[in-house]
């Protein structure tokens, strides 16, 4: 905490699966994270481009880095016992990231003292594995401020986009500062885990 107040508030929000993120007034909002939903929610917006759309540019980027499609949370225990280990993977044989695939095997471990259950544990690594698998392809879009200035990190809104409709999570967000300015949002792709960890 003296060393990293934002880490620790990181740290904090990981262990209840939470998110913590600056709002529009200045304060700051915690709010669950979308990546630990097993069921895609109703978008906030839907956002498209062409005639009547709000899209003013988009920037679709697809990438490899920082993308893992296997997690292994790992529990360290303060009573003495073996830690809990759990491990979340990408098993979807269609998914582009799949384990077995093409993609390549690619495992991020992460450690953790926060006391969790097995099955929080399992969440934590269901999670990670979603948001890392989301990072494959991820936007920047460019909004007149109307629609753009509701929004707020960790909403889940609908993107048309070149006839392709995909759900996305807003990461961040800049405000339009006058009427004459734009808004622009940084979003990834929102995916969910629904098979349960190797025990």
């Amino acid at each position: 905490w003296e060393d990293d107040p934002g880490q620790a508030l990181d740290d904090l929000a990981v262990g209840i699966n939470a998110l913590w993120s600056p709002d529009r007034l200045g304060g700051f909002a915690i709010i669950t994270n979308p990546y630990t939903l097993a069921v895609e929610p109703e978008p906030v917006a839907i956002l498209r481009d062409g005639q009547h759309g709000v899209l003013v540019q988009v920037r679709h980027l697809r990438s490899r880095e920082q993308v893992h499609n296997s997690v292994t949370v790992i529990v360290e225990r303060t009573d003495g016992l073996a830690p809990i280990r759990v491990t979340a993977r990408d098993t979807d044989p269609v998914s582009p990231t799949y384990w077995a695939g093409s993609f390549g095997k690619q495992n991020e471990t992460v450690k953790t003292q926060i006391p969790l259950t097995r099955a929080a544990a399992t969440l934590v690594a269901q999670r990670r594995l979603a948001q890392s698998l989301a990072l494959a392809r991820s936007w920047s879009i460019t909004m007149p401020p109307g629609i753009g200035q509701v929004l707020d990190p960790g909403d889940l809104v609908a993107v048309l986009y070149r006839g392709e409709v995909t759900a996305q999570v807003i990461e961040s967000i800049r405000y339009a500062k006058d009427a004459g300015s734009t808004v622009v949002a940084d979003l990834r792709q929102f995916r969910t885990i629904t098979t349960l960890p190797e025990e």
